[in-house]
């Protein structure tokens, strides 16, 4: 599939079409933007937008006011192909901090790596029961810092509600949890997402990250999907390349802190 063929197929599935189960979905004025839950302060964010140059502060205007009303923090995130192009330096100059660039690889599973397809020998196991999910919880908090309750809740939410949607796994080694990781498959559409891949610093370079991308790719595998797509860091892009993955585009995360707070 030529590049801006999967480009504009990315765009369409992964950030125009898509739901995100749990989360309120507005659309309007070029701009695809989502809302948790009032108690949660994770999954606010400007997904897509797309408008002409006269608009650009008005609809940045719009979306801090729409956060700020419902007193949270969010992210608006910038893709190195949108439009206009100097959206993320236009975001800066309204006060937006700049956080980390992601590498968006896509993957057609036809094409991956055949270490990939081999049964996992480390152990990898799918989590079931939602009362687990506070083990992904303490291994992110442990190795990123901060409040990662937010994203239990929705996992476990999904657990619950929706089991089809979200398959979280965990890597142990001698019965210890040393790995987190899960994938998103939505109801319709090509792509299956991976996310988290967060392996303990003391268990790096011992083929747990590589297990959890096999155990994952081998799921959508088994359920039909042909693309997978995953946000790569600087540390995980040589990491997911060597398995087959390749460049698509980049992703800008743009953080804008609520001044006002709902309690």
């Amino acid at each position: 599939m030529e590049r801006d063929v999967l480009l504009a197929l990315y765009d369409r599935e992964q950030r125009i079409d898509i739901e995100y189960p749990g989360l309120t979905k507005e659309v309007g004025g070029g701009v695809v933007r989502f809302s948790g839950p009032p108690e949660h302060h994770f999954g606010n964010f400007v997904l897509y937008g797309r408008f002409a140059e006269p608009r650009v502060e008005a609809v940045i205007e719009q979306q801090i006011a729409h956060f700020e009303g419902l007193g949270r923090p969010f992210e608006w995130k910038v893709f190195t192909h949108d439009s206009p192009p100097d959206l993320r330096e236009r975001l800066m100059v309204q006060g937006f901090k700049p956080r980390e660039q992601d590498a968006v690889m896509v993957m057609n599973v036809r094409t991956a790596n055949p270490r990939l397809l081999l049964p996992v020998q480390l152990d990898v196991r799918r989590v079931t029961e939602p009362a687990k999910l506070g083990v992904l919880e303490e291994l992110l908090a442990a190795e990123y810092g901060g409040d990662f309750s937010s994203l239990r809740r929705l996992l476990e939410e999904d657990m619950r509600e929706r089991p089809s949607y979200s398959s979280v796994y965990l890597a142990y080694v001698d019965g210890k949890p040393v790995g987190a990781a899960w994938a998103q498959f939505p109801a319709r559409g090509q792509f299956a997402s991976l996310w988290g891949g967060t392996v303990a610093s003391a268990f790096r370079g011992r083929g747990v990250y590589t297990a959890l991308l096999a155990a994952r790719l081998q799921e959508a595998i088994h359920r039909g999907y042909g693309l997978l797509t995953i946000d790569a860091t600087k540390q995980t892009r040589p990491l997911v390349e060597k398995f087959g993955f390749g460049l698509l585009t980049y992703a800008h995360s743009c953080y804008w802190s609520a001044r006002t707070a709902v309690s």
